[in-house]
């Protein structure tokens, strides 16, 4: 549910940076909420990681505490969650959240060729007022933290199909 608010967040916390009646300390904090949790893509990535998580695990609970389960059901429950798991461990399901998570934050990949207007301080200025410069944008995306948002991603999925294993497979169900 968060992740799907978050633009709604973040507009509604835009609106009252602009509020004349919001106190200039509650302003400096809204504005870190929106530069650094609401911005952060290692944040959203996680929270959009968790809950598709938290989704899968819940349905597969809901499934297993069925009054009426058979044995047969429960076999098939547990494969169909461990091929889901199996599938959510590939690059492409990982590029997919990790999309999701860039749109949200407004976060675009760094560019070698964007150039962006920047305003030249008040006693640098010579007249013009803006100089366009070459810049690449760092908004924490970087191929490091990129490798690492994917190697956490794919151990967070190894560790539950681990403990599926451990819990459920290495018990002796006998039919």
């Amino acid at each position: 549910m968060v992740f799907e608010k978050t633009v709604e967040v973040r507009r509604t916390l835009e609106t009252l940076v602009s509020d004349p009646s919001i106190s200039a300390d509650t302003k400096a904090r809204i504005k870190g909420i929106l530069k650094h949790q609401l911005s952060s893509l290692h944040i959203l990535f996680n929270l959009n990681v968790a809950r598709k998580l938290i989704v899968l695990l819940e349905k597969f609970s809901k499934e297993l505490q069925a009054v009426d389960i058979s044995a047969d059901y429960a076999l098939y429950s547990l494969q169909h969650i461990l091929q889901r798991l199996h599938e959510m461990r590939d690059d492409k399901e990982f590029q997919q959240i990790l999309d999701e998570a860039k749109s949200i934050s407004g976060i675009e990949e760094a560019s070698t060729d964007g150039a962006r207007e920047r305003k030249v301080p008040r006693w640098m200025e010579s007249g013009d007022s803006t100089l366009t410069e070459m810049l690449q944008t760092t908004v924490n995306v970087h191929s490091g933290s990129i490798d690492d948002m994917r190697q956490s991603y794919f151990e967070a999925i190894d560790v539950i199909v681990e403990s599926i294993n451990r819990s459920c497979l290495s018990k002796k169900i006998l039919l």
